[in-house]
């Protein structure tokens, strides 16, 4: 999760989204154990909150597989022209 600053998901070398503050990135691969999608690059000076596979499992439960489907959909909104 993202504290402070932004960063630029990228794959193959092209811009994905941007992401924030309260953002979150890296939860498929966590949840999932696959290998990550896409590379995160700073764009300012940033800070990072990191949990464990096992830490967000305690926490989250359930609920990862809400997480993922959200930010799924948000991920579609943000890449659709149409929307």
């Amino acid at each position: 999760m993202i504290k402070e600053g932004s960063v630029s998901i990228l794959r193959n070398n092209k811009e994905l989204r941007k992401l924030g503050p309260k953002d979150c990135f890296g939860e498929m691969a966590l949840y999932l154990q696959s290998i990550r999608m896409a590379t995160v690059k700073a764009d300012t000076e940033v800070k990072v909150l990191s949990l464990s596979r096992d830490t967000i499992t305690n926490i989250l439960g359930d609920k990862v597989q809400i997480i993922i489907y959200n930010n799924t959909q948000r991920w579609a909104f943000d890449k659709s022209e149409l929307l």
